[in-house]
């Protein structure tokens, strides 16, 4: 969400206001025994995370995604990958944000998400300065899978219809059950995916883009030469 802020006094306040609330938060770090089991699985995928300026994004090729999330490939079939966000609803759909608004997302509130088809890898899309690549095991990409699908409204598990068209003509906003608030931002929720993934990244005390990437970045740098397959089943 917040890489949607529109004017550099929303973007002091905000940051100054949550930097305040949040300046006695500590970031768990993540148990050695995690980092090990992290580091030795066979890899078969690859999360990309996406630096966004203020907000994270997560990224998987089209063919790391199955069922039932793969239900958004009806809606952009010619995907080669999917990039996902997650963000204040109302903050996402505004066409003008105010100071209310700012004040706003900083409380409890609906949330979305925003899904972008890429027909280019997030490297070339977005810049590789701003793109880490994560090799993934099979059991961790089953459980980014499930963790990005639980946040979607659905009706008897079936996904529901997008809310807006995204400020792409290739993305689509669609509700999220869960709310956003200064605790839990866009970088928690990819903290939290990562997790999910088995990456050993700990979302707690997670809010801030710089927070994610600083760890992501580490990781990477951390693991030894590998060739992971994209989209090996899991």
């Amino acid at each position: 969400m917040i890489f949607l802020l529109r004017s550099d006094w929303v973007r002091s306040f905000l940051g100054l206001f949550v930097n305040l609330m949040l300046a006695s938060c500590s970031v768990t770090q993540p148990s050695p025994e995690w980092r090990r089991t992290y580091a030795n699985e066979p890899k078969v995928a690859v999360v990309y995370v996406i630096d966004r300026g203020w907000h994270t994004d997560i990224g998987l090729a089209a063919d790391s995604i199955f069922p039932p999330l793969d239900m958004l490939l009806q809606r952009f079939p010619k995907a080669r990958y999917l990039v996902f966000g997650f963000g204040e609803r109302a903050w996402f759909l505004a066409e003008h944000i105010n100071l209310f608004e700012a004040i706003r997302a900083l409380f409890p509130s609906p949330a979305a998400i925003l899904v972008t088809a890429l027909h280019t890898s997030p490297e070339a899309s977005y810049g590789a300065e701003h793109v880490v690549a994560l090799p993934l095991s099979a059991s961790g990409l089953k459980g980014l899978d499930a963790y990005l699908w639980s946040y979607f409204e659905k009706h008897q598990n079936i996904l529901k219809p997008p809310i807006a068209a995204g400020p792409d003509s290739e993305s689509a906003f669609y509700a999220s059950g869960v709310n956003y608030d200064a605790t839990f931002t866009c970088n928690t929720w990819t903290a939290g995916a990562l997790a999910a993934a088995g990456v050993p990244l700990e979302p707690d005390g997670i809010v801030f883009a710089h927070q994610v990437m600083s760890r992501v970045r580490d990781i990477a740098a951390s693991l030894p030469p590998q060739l992971p397959v994209e989209g090996a089943s899991p």
